[in-house]
């Protein structure tokens, strides 16, 4: 975020990222004066917000996601925090089919220029493939101790079939060819 905020000159700049599959949106933020309002709490996946950033899949200015907001119940929290003039551009990160992330650029003196649209593009696109290469790095680890556990699973009701079905009856026969002897 401080990288952003530098080279495109902007005060805050914040990302909005997905905490888990589904669960809700953290905002980490480079806000060196401490002036923007804070976000009291992480926004559920299902919050209004959430939902009108996936809904356009496109940049918003804060204007036109506080109207995407009209007549929709907000949290007075979250409303407060977006009436904030601490973010002018909302750039929705969408991969895997739904929204990620959101990268939120804060107010700066004139409009943002072509190169800097075209390096926050390419940036949020490698952001978005960052975060799916995380999310496939978490379900292999959660698929390979899965396998591992089923693997446990089987060895325990192989040795219990064994030793049940197989190595007393052999015991018991043994003893009996023992005793005829």
């Amino acid at each position: 975020c401080s990288q952003f905020a530098q080279s495109l000159r902007v005060r805050h700049v914040g990302l909005l990222y997905r905490v888990s599959q589904n669960a809700a949106f953290r905002l980490v933020e480079h806000d060196p004066l401490a002036n923007a309002q804070r976000l009291d709490a992480d926004l559920p996946v299902a919050s209004p917000v959430i939902a009108a950033l996936a809904a356009a899949a496109t940049p918003l200015s804060a204007r036109d996601l506080r109207d995407a907001l009209i007549g929709t119940p907000v949290p007075a929290s979250t409303r407060a925090w977006l009436a904030d003039v601490a973010y002018d551009l909302w750039w929705p990160i969408v991969s895997r089919g739904g929204l990620q992330a959101v990268l939120l650029f804060g107010p700066r003196s004139g409009e943002f220029q072509p190169d800097e649209i075209e390096l926050i593009a390419l940036s949020a696109r490698q952001i978005g493939v960052a975060l799916e290469n995380a999310q496939f790095a978490r379900e292999l680890e959660q698929l390979s101790r899965s396998a591992m556990q089923t693997r446990d699973d089987e060895r325990r009701r192989v040795s219990r079939e064994l030793h049940d079905h197989i190595i007393q009856p052999l015991v018991g026969l043994n003893f009996a060819l023992s005793l005829d002897r």
